[in-house]
C-alpha cells in the first residue's frame, strides 16, 4: 500500500516517517512511526538533501520504502530540515532579562531563512505591570509586523489557538524555558529542563537534536539550530535589506538606488526608521566592514 507520511527522524541511513497527521496521543507516537529505506533513485551521492528532516514522502508499506519526497515549501540548511510554518523566539521577560539585541539577531536570522517569525515571552508573571508596559511598547512601536504571545505559568491558550494545523519550530538561548514551555503545552514531561544559574541567571541548553511532536493537527519541532546569537552573513550592505522588512520598504524612496543609509543625504531610512532598529541595522553594517567578526 502506498500513503503518505513525514520524515520526523533519520539515523545511520535509515527515515522514520509519521503516518498520521491527525494523531495526537505522545504516549504512543513512537509505535506510529514507519522504518524505512531511501529508494536506490532518489539517493545523489554527496548530497545532503536528499531526503531531510520534515519532507513529506510517500512510502510503500509493503518494502517499507520511501518512493517519492513531495515537493517542499521551504527548507533550512542549519539544522537541515523543511516544511516549517513559522519559527517561533523564545525569550524570557526576566532570569534572564529580556535581550532585545539577542532577539533581534535571531529575528534577523529567521528572516534570511525566508520564514515567518513569532515570539514567545515566557516568564512574563515575574515582571511588574510597568515593566510589561514597557517591553510590550518597545514591540509595538519597533515591530509592528510581529506577532507575539505573553506566556504566564500555565496559560498558552492564545498560542494553542494560532498554531492549530501548523509545523512549528520553538527556538531560543538557553535558560528562556524553551522546554518547560514545550513540556506544559504537551502536557507531559517530554523534554529536560536546565537549571539557571544563580550568579549568570543564565541556563544550559538541554536541546541536542531535532524532534518532532505531535500537536493539534501539526507539529512542535525541538531543535537545537537557530539558538546562535552570531550575525547572519551578507554579501554586502544592499543584502541587508532583503532580510529586514522595514529597510526595504523604506529604501524604495531614497534619493540614491544604491543608498546603504548611513552617510547619503535625503535618505528616507534614516529620516523615518525608528532608532532603536535604525542603531541595530548600524550594528549590522559594522559587522560587514569588519569582515563578519
Amino acid at each position: 500500500m502506498i500513503i503518505e507520511g513525514k520524515v520526523i527522524r533519520k539515523i545511520q541511513g535509515f527515515y522514520f516517517v509519521y503516518t498520521n497527521y491527525t494523531f495526537n496521543d505522545i504516549d504512543d507516537f513512537e509505535n506510529k512511526l514507519i522504518k524505512c529505506k531511501l529508494r536506490g533513485n532518489l539517493k545523489i551521492k554527496n548530497k545532503k538533501d536528499n531526503c531531510i528532516i520534515g519532507d513529506n514522502v510517500l512510502i510503500d508499506t509493503e518494502l517499507n520504502i520511501i518512493i517519492e519526497i513531495l515537493e517542499r515549501k521551504n527548507f533550512l540548511n542549519r539544522p537541515l530540515i523543511s516544511n516549517i510554518d513559522n519559527l517561533a523566539i523564545t525569550f524570557a521577560a526576566k532570569e534572564p532579562n529580556f535581550d532585545i539585541i539577542q532577539f533581534q539577531k535571531l529575528l534577523l536570522n529567521v528572516h534570511k531563512n525566508n520564514l515567518v517569525p513569532l515570539l514567545l515571552i515566557t516568564k512574563f508573571d515575574l515582571m511588574s505591570e510597568v515593566e510589561k508596559k514597557e517591553i510590550d511598547d518597545i514591540l509595538k512601536e519597533n515591530f509592528p509586523y510581529l506577532k507575539y504571545f505573553f506566556i504566564s505559568h500555565n496559560e498558552y491558550s492564545e498560542f494553542k489557538e494560532y498554531i492549530y494545523n501548523k509545523n512549528i519550530i520553538i527556538s531560543g538561548p538557553s535558560g528562556v524555558g524553551k522546554s518547560t514551555l514545550i513540556n506544559n503545552i504537551l502536557g507531559q514531561e517530554i523534554l529536560v529542563t536546565g537549571d539557571i544559574s544563580q550568579k549568570t541567571k543564565k541556563g544550559k541548553n538541554t536541546t541536542v537534536d531535532t524532534r518532532f511532536f505531535p500537536y493539534n493537527n501539526g507539529f512542535i519541532i525541538d531543535t537545537p539550530g537557530f539558538s546562535s546569537i552570531e550575525f547572519p552573513n551578507f554579501k554586502d550592505y544592499l543584502d541587508i535589506r532583503e532580510y529586514f522588512p522595514e529597510i526595504n520598504e523604506l529604501s524604495s524612496e531614497c534619493k540614491f538606488s544604491n543608498c546603504i543609509h548611513i552617510h547619503e543625504p535625503n535618505c528616507n531610512v534614516k529620516k523615518k526608521l525608528n532608532k532603536l532598529r535604525y542603531d541595530f541595522y548600524k550594528l549590522i553594517c559594522q559587522n560587514i566592514q569588519e569582515g563578519g567578526r
